[in-house]
């Protein structure tokens, strides 16, 4: 596999309790408005009217053939461990190869029969079990197995490399928005928008942010922060205004991506900030574990596609 260069730990998503573009949205997401920074300037969305004919209707578009792949199985853990020579070893931290796992898989699962893959790791996914998948994707994403933790941008540039020399029938969409404020203004519609017209799905970063209030100056403040439960996720399709969303925990939530305005910091300005709303509530799961006590903040997005 590529050998992969050691990226800032800074952009590590741990998976406790605690994505450049080949071309989201078409290169086309637009700066804020700095005078008018509590209305979201929304990217321009693609093809809008433009329906992927794998899409099951204009309302419903999802990979129906996503598999379920669970980041804590047994033989998920028994296979690492075995690799890395820790004996009895327990999830540290896989959702993120685990999320991008499933989203390849999916996306290899419905590419057009006249796309020629030529790579060696592709062309053996739908052969070989799982937990190699999620394995081999870990090992080229540079995850740290022992301790938790995946780059970020390791999950986009894994991806890059293994369809360098894709032939697609008739495209590759591959492409990542990372954490710079322009993702507060990605709408849900623009998701949807995205898939209806790519059929793309999405590994996404989830960062449940934990409501603080402090009195700063006689004045009490309310923020919410980064409390370490940082979670990958897949995006797999809509079902109306819907977002379909499966967790490598081993649910599907139904979720709506909602601009709310919140300090970051007990000492930050209200901004706006893209968080995710009506999931279901299942307290098994990460969104139904922390998103009633907390804000789960949209950080990244991988969008991938393949015809």
């Amino acid at each position: 596999m590529n050998p992969f260069v050691i990226l800032p730990l800074l952009f590590l998503v741990s998976c406790q309790d605690n994505i450049r573009s080949r071309s989201l949205i078409d290169n086309s997401v637009a700066v804020p408005n700095a005078n008018n920074i509590a209305t979201p300037n929304a990217p321009v969305a693609t093809a809008t009217n433009t329906l992927h004919s794998r899409c099951q209707s204009a309302y419903r578009c999802f990979y129906a053939n996503m598999p379920v792949y669970i980041q804590n199985a047994d033989a998920l853990e028994a296979y690492v461990g075995d690799k890395i020579g820790v004996s009895n070893y327990t999830d540290a931290g896989l959702c993120a190869p685990t999320s991008a796992a499933m989203l390849l898989t999916a996306v290899l699962k419905e590419r057009n029969w006249q796309t020629s893959l030529n790579n060696s790791f592709l062309e053996s996914v739908d052969t070989r079990p799982w937990y190699e998948t999620v394995y081999e994707i870990g090992v080229d994403a540079s995850t740290d197995f022992r301790n938790g933790g995946t780059s970020l941008y390791s999950i986009y540039y894994a991806f890059d490399y293994y369809f360098q020399s894709t032939v697609a029938h008739k495209g590759l969409y591959l492409t990542l928005q990372s954490s710079w404020p322009q993702n507060d203004y990605v709408s849900n519609q623009d998701i949807i928008n995205l898939i209806k017209s790519k059929k793309s799905g999405f590994f996404t970063v989830v960062d449940a942010l934990q409501k603080n209030e402090t009195t700063v100056n006689g004045i009490k403040k309310i923020s919410y922060q980064n409390a370490g439960n940082v979670h990958a996720v897949v995006i797999k399709g809509f079902d109306g205004d819907r977002l379909h969303i499966q967790d490598p925990w081993g649910m599907d939530h139904f979720a709506r991506l909602k601009h709310e305005s919140f300090a970051l910091s007990p000492q930050g300005s209200v901004q706006v900030n893209g968080v995710f709303t009506d999931f279901s509530s299942n307290a098994g799961h990460f969104m139904g574990r922390f998103g009633h006590s907390r804000k789960l903040k949209l950080k990244s997005l991988v969008a991938l596609s393949l015809d």
